[in-house]
């Protein structure tokens, strides 16, 4: 039985329609799952106020805001009097030398961390 010319249409809109459903939706999950790790780090993380002990700007990249990207290098003293040292590239914010940043750190992993920019005094 051959299919008419319109039902192998609806057919292919239907498979392309169902693969973009798919993506959307996986899209939201990672976010979701995002914002859950990221509002569970808030809660149970030991917070940490860290200094920038490097900042390189990029001078030639600037977004529509004028914000240049910087490559940052965060230092913290963790519960045991360690120096501990993060290393984030491409920043957009407008940071300086003398900025505090607020760092959540998960108390059993310490590479499992949220920079807050939010509420850190730039």
């Amino acid at each position: 039985m051959m299919l008419a010319s319109s039902d192998k249409d609806s057919t292919i809109l239907v498979i392309i329609g169902s693969i973009f459903a798919l993506v959307g939706t996986g899209i939201d999950v990672l976010f979701v799952k995002s914002e859950l790790r990221k509002k569970k780090l808030k809660e149970t993380g030991k917070k940490y106020i860290s200094k920038i002990s490097k900042l390189n700007v990029n001078e030639n990249l600037k977004d529509n805001d004028g914000i240049h990207p910087c490559d940052v290098e965060l230092e913290y003293i963790d519960s045991n009097g360690i120096i501990q040292k993060i290393n984030i590239k491409q920043v957009y914010r407008k940071l300086n030398e003398n900025s505090q940043i607020n760092i959540y750190v998960d108390k059993e992993n310490k590479d499992n961390y949220l920079i807050d920019w939010e509420t850190s005094q730039l």
